[in-house]
């Protein structure tokens, strides 16, 4: 999984000392939030984690959609070659 970008990070003190400064500096962007200079989490805005959201759910119902489009062609196939056993069945040998 690749990494967020976030421009700006603060630690897990900084942000329990100040959780609304931590917010309005990020100006909308977001930010990284670190325990020992490791990224633990990340602080996105409200908005953004909304459009996120958006995109997965848009994703997920394109993998359904595919999906679905898959299953129907292999049943379509399917269901073409059984008429068509049948067919040379009921024609017999030539």
């Amino acid at each position: 999984m690749s990494k967020f970008n976030a421009k700006s990070s603060v630690s897990v003190t900084e942000l329990k000392k100040d959780p609304v400064g931590v917010i309005k500096n990020a100006k909308g962007k977001p930010v990284a939030i670190t325990n020992r200079n490791v990224t633990k989490a990340y602080l996105v805005p409200a908005k953004m984690f909304d459009e996120m959201l958006d995109i997965l759910e848009s994703h997920e119902l394109n993998i359904k959609a595919n999906n679905a489009k898959k299953h129907m062609l292999s049943r379509t196939k399917s269901n073409l070659l059984t008429k068509l056993i049948q067919e040379q069945l009921l024609r017999g040998p030539q």
